[in-house]
């Protein structure tokens, strides 16, 4: 049985999955933690980055900065890749295990707690546009050699019973944003669904690719039936701390009207999409409703809060799809690819001028001109979504 801490270590956590590949979980990771970091300076942001090419981590600190810290990790001056730290917890696991007592042990792990931060970057070093309390583990290839599938267990404990240990008084709680790659399958993904909270699953509009979250091949299964196999693994093993349960389904790259919130058929945006574009969210938010309907017990344990949203609000579309479900904005590219290659997310970028078409700048000097107001948007956007998010 776990034991219930009021200050845990790890205050919440997020898994950005999907099973289809160029939806957009590392960019939206990449706007969403910078922003959130920047609004919560009481507590320390961590990106996890387990993806094998190091996706967020090319845009948090930029692709040139990504390979020398690589470089020093080769040469081990620097441990700060997440094969390092998840490295570090597997003999961390392993010690616990020879531990008298592996459970529940408390006065061995006070004194011996896992420090996130031994084993990332603090990014405000390497981009000086961000928050001096956002962090950053590494992502690479020797991920895969970091979890495999026999160690995978010990890890998962041994990275609860940190989770839910006390903060030190004068230390800051962790919100941890985990970017996973489209193999939900690997060691590495599964880590991510089985010790976050909550599931954020971003897709496009695409029936297909809707689709394919719900695919039950054994090789290459959608994340729904990915998250369904790991509650059935834990519910047997008779594990207390269940995996993550879906918590935002978001539609990503929506074309917009106008810069107006709207809720159209319970789903609420934080922009007006066109008429086609809010007319297709509608219409697979509808699909994942019948399924909840058709299968309410597997329901259940992969939506978050599923029966207290129903409690509170009633048992219908609306209300369900108001809770799981919101978009973010297909914008220009130039703010994007800015944004992107100078690893400056939205919230972090100032204007100098009031004129729609406005020079932007960064602290080191980095400045660039385009439309003002379409930036605000953007950011506008990040703000009301990161809202949902940390509902």
């Amino acid at each position: 049985m776990s034991v219930q801490t009021k200050n845990p270590l790890i205050r919440d956590s997020f898994t950005f999955g999907c099973n289809k590949g160029g939806v957009g979980k590392s960019t939206l990771i990449f706007q969403f933690a910078p922003a959130f970091a920047q609004s919560n300076p009481d507590v320390n942001v961590l990106v996890l980055d387990l993806t094998l090419t190091g996706n967020t981590s090319t845009m948090i600190i930029t692709h040139d900065q990504m390979l020398a810290v690589k470089d020093q990790c080769q040469r081990a001056d620097l441990r700060v890749r997440a094969s390092d730290m998840l490295e570090s917890l597997r003999d961390f696991a392993v010690h616990a295990k020879n531990r008298s007592s592996w459970l529940p042990n408390r006065a061995w792990f006070s004194k011996n707690k896992f420090d996130f931060a031994d084993h990332a970057l603090r990014v405000c070093e390497h981009a000086s546009s961000s928050p001096d309390n956002l962090f950053l583990s590494v992502g690479s290839y020797d991920i895969r050699q970091a979890v495999e599938y026999d160690n995978w267990s010990d890890m998962v404990e041994a990275w609860q019973r940190t989770g839910r240990s006390e903060v030190d008084p004068d230390s800051k709680p962790w919100v941890i944003f985990f970017d996973t790659d489209q193999n939900v399958a690997s060691p590495h993904a599964q880590f991510a669904l089985r010790v976050s909270r909550k599931l954020v699953v971003p897709v496009g509009l695409s029936e297909m690719d809707f689709e394919r979250c719900f695919e039950q091949d054994e090789i290459e299964p959608g994340v729904f039936h990915m998250l369904r196999l790991l509650h059935e693994e834990a519910s047997k093993s008779g594990r207390s701390d269940p995996p993550c349960r879906l918590h935002q389904l978001i539609f990503n790259r929506v074309n917009k009207r106008t810069n107006d919130e709207v809720e159209s058929g319970g789903i609420s945006s934080p922009f007006t999409p066109t008429k086609e574009d809010l007319a297709q969210c509608g219409s697979l938010a509808d699909r994942l409703y019948e399924l909840v309907l058709n299968s309410p017990e597997t329901a259940r344990l992969l939506f978050h809060e599923l029966d207290e949203t129903f409690e509170e609000h009633g048992r219908t579309a609306g209300a369900f799809k108001r809770r799981y479900f919101t978009a973010f904005q297909n914008g220009a590219s130039n703010p994007f690819n800015f944004s992107q290659r100078h690893g400056a997310p939205f919230a972090c970028i100032a204007d100098e001028g009031t004129g729609d078409s406005s020079v932007v700048r960064l602290p080191n000097g980095t400045a660039s001109t385009f439309n003002w107001g379409t930036l605000r948007t953007l950011r506008e956007n990040t703000t009301r979504v990161l809202a949902k998010l940390m509902l």
